[in-house]
């Protein structure tokens, strides 16, 4: 492990004349990821210079093994001053009861996850390997790509 943190390359693009029908359709694949060493200062900052609120944890194998939430990154600064010093890695302030999505997923079944779980994002999974991360945005874009277009029936449920 060279860096506390990768970025996985390649973002899909949600155009005009893609009709999006799964999660593998609209999820994004350029991640920032954290490893569970990450020093978490290091996490924060890298979380606020690229302007995204979390991150998925990885091993070295890319299975995912939590997320860093800025509401766990938060927590360093109640911990800090109950304890008067900071624990110092990812792994001690990551949630680790982490709820992932197929690429097949359809969104219409993405869509009621996310209102009935108010998460922000759900990492991909596919053979137990982090291959993307699909967010609220990506499925509002998704509305807008498919009303545009007039597509006759732009909210269907999978058949997966």
């Amino acid at each position: 492990m060279s860096s506390p943190h990768k970025v996985i390359p390649s973002a899909s693009k949600l155009e005009i004349g893609s009709h999006p029908k799964s999660v593998h359709d609209i999820m994004t694949t350029k991640l920032v990821t954290f490893y569970k060493e990450t020093p978490v200062l290091s996490a924060i900052d890298t979380l606020l210079k690229n302007q995204i609120s979390g991150a998925p944890v990885v091993d070295e194998n890319n299975a995912i093994v939590g997320i860093l939430s800025e509401i766990d990154a938060m927590a360093t600064l109640i911990q800090s001053s109950y304890h008067k010093k900071l624990r110092e890695y990812v792994r001690d302030f990551m949630s680790t009861d982490v709820i992932a999505v197929s690429p097949e997923m359809g969104i219409m079944d993405l869509a009621e996850l996310f209102l009935k779980k108010h998460f922000r994002r759900f990492p991909v999974v596919k053979n137990g390997k982090l291959i993307g991360q699909v967010s609220r945005r990506d499925v509002l874009r998704a509305i807008l790509v498919l009303s545009k277009e007039q597509y006759t029936t732009p909210f269907t449920r999978s058949s997966v």
